[in-house]
C-alpha cells in the first residue's frame, strides 16, 4: 500500500514538473546564409533537391511545410531529428520571418 502511495505519488511530481520545451532566441538575427544553410546543405539537401537553393526553402516555409516537417513532427531529416542547437537556430530563424541575409 505504501509503496503504490509512493509511486503515484513520484508520478503525479513527474507529470506536474514536466512542460513543453519553449525555444529562447538570443535576440541575434538569424538569417538564412549565415546560419540555415550549412544545417539545410548538411541534413536536407540530398533527398530534397528543391531546398538548396533560398527561393526553394523559403516555397516551403512559406506554405507551412518545412515547419510542420522539421519542427513540429520532427520527421526530418529521415536519419533522426536535429539537433536541439539547430533547431533552436531553425525555430529563431522562422519567428524572425525567415530572412535570406
Amino acid at each position: 500500500m505504501n509503496k503504490m502511495i509512493l509511486m503515484m505519488a513520484t508520478a503525479m511530481v513527474l507529470a506536474v514538473s514536466c512542460k513543453k520545451n519553449e525555444v529562447t532566441c538570443d535576440g541575434s538575427t538569424r538569417t538564412y546564409d549565415a546560419d540555415i544553410k550549412s544545417i539545410i546543405d548538411a541534413s536536407c539537401v540530398s533527398c530534397h533537391s528543391q531546398y538548396s537553393t533560398y527561393s526553394g526553402v523559403k516555397s516551403s516555409v512559406d506554405n507551412g511545410e518545412f515547419e510542420r516537417e522539421v519542427i513540429s513532427k520532427q520527421t526530418m531529416p529521415q536519419n533522426g531529428s536535429l539537433s536541439d542547437a539547430d533547431l533552436t537556430k531553425i525555430k529563431c530563424w522562422l519567428e524572425q520571418g525567415a530572412p535570406e541575409n
